[in-house]
């Protein structure tokens, strides 16, 4: 087994419909095919399209699958508006926010009367109180260059394992992701295009 001098967390914010739980799925397979130790804990909102959707994932030497206040590495955010939400669980000031521009107004904000949605300015400055480490993806158009917008999910994990010390290889997710869709190759070949251009668009963003 691989060991982790540290845990290394990742808190995975979104809501139903974008992906979290298969994105956690590959990220902690990748990390049982290398070997590390890896828990993780699922907490659902609305079981509908909107309804929020959060993941947490402890690597390392850990043991219970929540991560504590304050303490995860990442945070990874597949909806703009549920980032804010999440920034309990982040480190301050060495925490990093990778987070998706996509908008997806939740069902109860489409049906309240007056009520508006946040807008990335006004989610970045909130986000910024708390850490400088804030990475702006747009998964959507990405996702559009990969030949399939399903794939925003895997875009972000993309981006998540170009950050500065990720305990996991890019060979690993591969395989992940090769035993989770088997023989449907061109499944597998949009999401390997979806996490390239996610893992080049972090790395540039990181120059």
């Amino acid at each position: 087994m691989t060991k982790l001098e540290k845990p290394y967390q990742i808190e995975i914010a979104g809501v139903g419909g974008t992906g979290v739980l298969t994105a956690a799925m590959l990220i902690g397979n990748s990390a049982l095919l290398q070997n590390v130790h890896v828990v993780q804990s699922e907490i659902h909102g609305m079981a509908q399209r909107g309804g929020v959707v959060n993941t947490e994932i402890r690597m390392g030497p850990v043991h219970g699958p929540l991560i504590p206040d304050h303490e995860a590495d990442v945070l990874l955010s597949f909806e703009l508006g549920e980032t804010a939400r999440a920034m309990n669980k982040l480190k301050p000031k060495n925490g990093i926010v990778i987070m998706n521009t996509h908008i997806i107004v939740p069902p109860s904000l489409q049906i309240k009367k007056g009520a508006k949605y946040p807008s990335l300015e006004e989610i970045e400055s909130i986000v910024k109180q708390f850490t400088e480490k804030v990475y702006l993806i747009d998964a959507f158009s990405l996702a559009e260059k990969a030949g399939d917008l399903r794939t925003q999910n895997v875009v972000l994990v993309g981006a998540l394992f170009a950050t500065p010390d990720f305990p996991i290889t890019r060979e690993s997710f591969e395989k992940a992701l090769t035993i989770q869709f088997r023989k449907k190759e061109q499944v597998i070949k949009a999401n390997m295009k979806a996490f390239e251009l996610g893992y080049n668009k972090m790395k540039e963003l990181m120059k």
